[in-house]
């Protein structure tokens, strides 16, 4: 069972306080098992529910044998196992053809159990594909077919797995195939439809998606969430970046249609969550109710923009990135600020502040959350939320909801500060590590590859100390 949190003033516990000096243990992930470091860039990491496994794309050749694809591929490390395998393979272990735009696999997201990864590709179409590691399958989730007028190339899906490995959501701007769009949506230039979200149940229909090119099914496994009945009739503008509960059965999303709720006249991007069960857990699909999180504890709409909503696993939270400044009382910084709101209370705090609850003094990207809606952790340009933060870099940042305590965790062994940018922090659903990609070279010793790694750090404000 896991435990509701409820938010106390922000100060910080003298207990935690002690805690906290001293700071977590960094580890380089996306190295070859032997130590060897990586010849290239690795980005976009995620995690497991324990931290213990860690997928993430990568443009390195060395990490494994054999690899001349000479493209982005999506590896994952298995700590617990001291292995290091290759994702992006078909059945018989044989790379996926990604070579199209020379972009290769990209934005891994693993299921709380490390079984299954989904991950997006291009070859002539975005797609996305589902690697099951125990089946030793992989499933194809959706392929989209661009068209010679459909030239901006922003068709592509980019999918998130639910904890229990069940679920797919991703977001798609429809391209044609047989003259109809996939995403069931008009076409609002007769050649393009807007970005919707979609849910795709790989247990209730494990059939390769390319069967489903011209619609997908919304009685069936796949669902269009960014939707108001049961028609799915258009949402008025687009709508983007689905996380999704460890249950599937609530979708945060961001979006700028103004006809997902009523009363949603603030012309701004909105967060929302879509139920796909109603109060008596009976499951309504698409005819679920939409909720919108992006707002005051008094209820009031932002009046500025909300984006990239993470759900927590448990469904009780969603995290959020705002611009908007009545949020919250006193926010007069004029910053991208991260939010949390609490769905049954209706409470939204901003996390992104120093732990005696300072505003920051620059922009706060990427939440990620851990399941019981406790720890957050983001990237920031702030140098205010933490003492001593002088070294101009964009840093990894872990905020307790329970104590109102802040920390940075993107920092080298045996003190002092990043000497590089990192970025797209990921937390454990145990919130007991913390994942981010950086260019620093001191964040560990002998790093001289030049290029971006992957780090895993355990978040000191649970436990972790060094």
């Amino acid at each position: 069972m896991k435990t509701k949190i409820t938010i106390r003033p922000v100060a910080a516990l003298a207990l935690l306080a002690a805690a906290v000096g001293a700071q977590a243990q960094i580890q380089r992930i996306s190295t070859a098992l032997d130590g060897t470091q990586s010849n290239h860039d690795s980005y976009e990491a995620s995690l497991s529910d324990d931290g213990s496994v860690i997928a993430f794309r990568s443009s390195a050749s060395n990490l494994l044998a054999g690899d001349v694809n000479d493209l982005p591929d999506v590896f994952l490390r298995d700590l617990s196992a001291g292995t290091i395998e290759q994702v992006n393979v078909d059945d018989m272990g044989n790379v996926l053809d990604f070579s199209n735009l020379y972009r290769g696999s990209y934005a891994p997201s693993v299921s709380d159990d490390g079984q299954r990864v989904v991950f997006s590709g291009y070859p002539d179409y975005a797609q996305g594909v589902l690697r099951d590691r125990l089946a030793n399958t992989t499933l194809e989730v959706l392929r989209i077919s661009f068209t010679s007028n459909n030239t901006d190339r922003q068709a592509r899906q980019q999918s998130r797995i639910s904890g229990n490995g069940q679920f797919v959501v991703f977001h798609s701007r429809a391209a044609f195939q047989n003259s109809e769009p996939v995403s069931a949506r008009p076409a609002n230039t007769g050649t393009v439809a807007m970005h919707s979200i979609f849910l795709y149940d790989a247990v209730t229909d494990p059939t390769p998606m390319a069967e489903r090119l011209s619609r997908p099914d919304f009685t069936g496994d796949t669902s269009c969430i960014a939707d108001t009945g049961l028609e799915c009739p258009e949402g008025n503008a687009d709508s983007f970046a689905a996380s999704v509960s460890d249950d599937g059965s609530l979708v945060a999303f961001h979006s700028h249609a103004g006809n997902l709720v009523p009363e949603d006249d603030n012309d701004f991007q909105d967060v929302f969550v879509k139920h796909r069960f109603d109060a008596g857990n009976t499951y309504q699909g698409i005819a679920g109710p939409i909720e919108r999180v992006s707002v005051s504890s008094a209820g009031d709409q932002g009046n500025d923009d909300s984006v990239e909503a993470m759900i927590s696993g448990d469904g009780a939270f969603v995290a959020f990135r705002s611009l908007a400044s009545n949020l919250v009382a006193g926010d007069g910084n004029g910053r991208w600020d991260i939010f949390v709101h609490q769905r049954a209370t209706g409470i939204t705090t901003r996390v992104s502040v120093s732990s005696a609850g300072v505003e920051a003094n620059h922009d706060s990207f990427s939440p990620s959350i851990s399941d019981d809606g406790r720890f957050v952790a983001f990237r920031s340009n702030a140098s205010n939320l933490v003492a001593g933060d002088g070294n101009a870099r964009q840093d990894i940042f872990v905020h307790d909801r329970m104590s109102g305590t802040t920390v940075r965790v993107s920092m080298p062994d045996g003190g002092g500060e990043a000497d590089g940018h990192s970025d797209l922090p990921a937390i454990s659903g145990d919130g007991q590590w913390i994942v981010f990609e950086s260019d620093a070279t001191n964040l560990v010793p002998a790093d001289t590859n030049r290029s971006r790694d992957i780090f895993r750090v355990a978040n000191p404000l649970n436990g972790g100390t060094r």
